[in-house]
């Protein structure tokens, strides 16, 4: 595919950036006035009315109906995921706070899972999945699994019909049927799969930051978030980040006490 020019790209990543922020249709002049400072003159709204019709055409924006202005597509949130994001890295008082909160579940491995899930929800105000391969003896590929936010998915609009939340807690609450998407997750490292890139049909309207981890350097667990695609990824992929290394900081702690 033709790659996009410098002035489509960054009008793209205007337009991604505006939508999360809002959740509205973003239109020409409203981008041409939030970012005046970046375009000054250079891009007039017809300009970049232009660009973004040219855009819609190769699939990185659509619109709702024919007067409203324009939203990505799983394509164009893709896009901006791969050369668009600013990452935000977490400040050193939020891993502090990350560090005392885990702290206080030292060894208990399932009330550990549990809040650690909680606290990632928390912070990221999304829907916070903690999976963590079964102690049990006799059950290879099986996981504990611990959800927590589930509230705040209400709170989304993209979630407000129910035909639209209830396959994610259908989902949620039948969690044999994540072990598979677990599984897979375990071997993508830190990673974004957006939309109809999810193969759980329940999680293509949604988007997931996810992370693995090493339990006891033994096998492998996951962390995710679980959101709709207008989510703040440049915050959220360096917080999953984060909350992985002190996940596996933990076990690692578990590993030497036994030595």
């Amino acid at each position: 595919m033709q790659p996009l020019s410098s002035r489509q790209e960054s009008i793209l990543n205007r337009v991604v950036d505006t939508h999360i922020h809002t959740g509205q249709p973003v239109g020409s002049r409203f981008i041409t006035n939030r970012y005046r400072e970046i375009y000054r003159d250079y891009y007039s709204p017809a300009t970049v009315r232009h660009e973004m019709g040219m855009l819609e055409e190769r699939g990185y924006l659509t619109h709702p109906h024919p007067s409203a202005g324009r939203i990505p597509t799983d394509r164009g949130y893709r896009y901006y995921v791969d050369r668009g994001l600013t990452p935000e890295p977490v400040s050193q008082k939020t891993i502090l706070h990350i560090s005392n909160k885990l702290s206080e579940e030292k060894r208990e491995r399932e009330n550990f899972a549990e809040k650690a899930s909680e606290i990632l929800s928390e912070l990221a105000d999304e829907v916070a999945l903690f999976a963590i391969p079964n102690s049990s003896p006799g059950l290879p590929g099986h996981y504990k699994i611990f959800i927590k936010g589930t509230g705040q998915m209400l709170d989304k609009p993209e979630f407000h019909e129910p035909a639209s939340a209830r396959p994610l807690f259908q989902l949620f609450e039948n969690r044999f049927r994540l072990f598979p998407w677990i599984e897979n997750q375990c071997r993508r490292g830190l990673s974004v799969t957006i939309g109809l890139e999810n193969e759980s049909c329940e999680l293509q309207h949604c988007s997931v930051v996810s992370a693995d981890f090493h339990v006891e350097n033994k096998s492998k667990g996951v962390i995710a978030l679980i959101g709709p695609t207008r989510m703040p990824y440049g915050r959220l992929l360096p917080l999953v980040k984060a909350m992985s290394q002190a996940i596996e900081g933990f076990f690692d702690s578990l590993n030497l006490d036994s030595v």
